[in-house]
């Protein structure tokens, strides 16, 4: 299974950390959300409250998400779990998708209130409704998994690949194993090829290293030495290991000529950011 969103605690964390990266980025509607912004710029934590609490009860989304965002670090406050996830609610049932998530997070992993993998499906489900990509692959990942929902590996494909579409690196993947290995799919190695790419366009070091697989055995593409060489070499340079193996194998079927192309194709496939490879 891919690296999961909600395969560990680790990533709740994390998310709330981009979150609060992004407290910052609010568009100002209300008179006084900038007054505390400065203020919370500055440290004055206290100040930012002032000004942004009454416009988080006259329904600002913004302020309502930064409330919610200091309440969860305790700025200003003490820190309030709970009084975090009344101000992502009420951010949540104004159709903010970013804050739908992050309280499906909540309730995966039981912050603030107990751990409910239905309530998290139904927040998950509500943003990846509106195209939150981080959403739809966390509904991938519940439904292959059975987690707060009936276990469907056919959902779970449909959320897979609309976050892939959308450019989601780790879901790119996944579906390139899906239908490389066959998992409640019939096998699909051409299929699968354009998931890994995808992956590979996007800097997967992973997903590098399977297409060089992939064209040393001629499975999904035809075989071609100097192009699995190349993707070996990629891969390796982003922390794959174990490839300088396979790379000596393919060596021994290959002229010197092949092996210089292969590494001069490396070269100019990092210098185009691994595009049109």
């Amino acid at each position: 299974m891919i690296d999961s969103l909600v395969s560990n605690r680790n990533t709740y964390l994390a998310f709330l950390i981009l979150a609060i990266s992004l407290l910052l980025l609010g568009n100002p509607v209300f008179a006084g959300y900038q007054e505390g912004l400065d203020a919370y710029e500055s440290g004055d934590y206290a100040a930012s409250l002032k000004e942004w609490r009454p416009l988080a009860e006259q329904g600002d989304v913004d302020a309502q998400f930064n409330l919610a965002v200091m309440y969860l670090q305790g700025q200003g406050v003490l820190q309030d779990h709970k009084a975090a996830l009344k101000w992502f609610k009420q951010a949540a049932e104004l159709g903010y998708a970013r804050v739908q998530h992050i309280l499906g997070l909540m309730y995966y992993y039981g912050q603030g209130v107990p751990e409910d993998y239905k309530a998290a499906f139904r927040w998950f489900r509500k943003a990846a409704d509106q195209g939150y990509v981080e959403a739809q692959a966390v509904l991938g990942d519940m439904y292959f998994g059975g987690d707060g929902v009936i276990r469907d590996r056919e959902a779970a494909i449909k959320w897979y690949s609309l976050a892939a579409e959308h450019g989601h690196v780790g879901t790119q993947s996944f579906l390139g194993e899906v239908y490389n290995y066959g998992w409640d799919v019939a096998p699909d190695y051409k299929v699968a090829f354009k998931w890994f790419k995808k992956a590979a366009e996007q800097g997967g070091s992973e997903a590098q290293a399977v297409l060089g697989n992939m064209y040393e055995e001629g499975r999904g593409v035809p075989q071609d030495y100097t192009r699995a060489h190349m993707w070996w070499t990629i891969s390796e340079s982003g922390g794959v290991i174990e490839i300088s193996r396979d790379q000596g194998e393919i060596e021994q079927l290959m002229t010197s000529d092949q092996i210089e192309k292969a590494q001069e194709l490396a070269r100019e496939c990092v210098a185009k950011n691994y595009k049109d490879c």
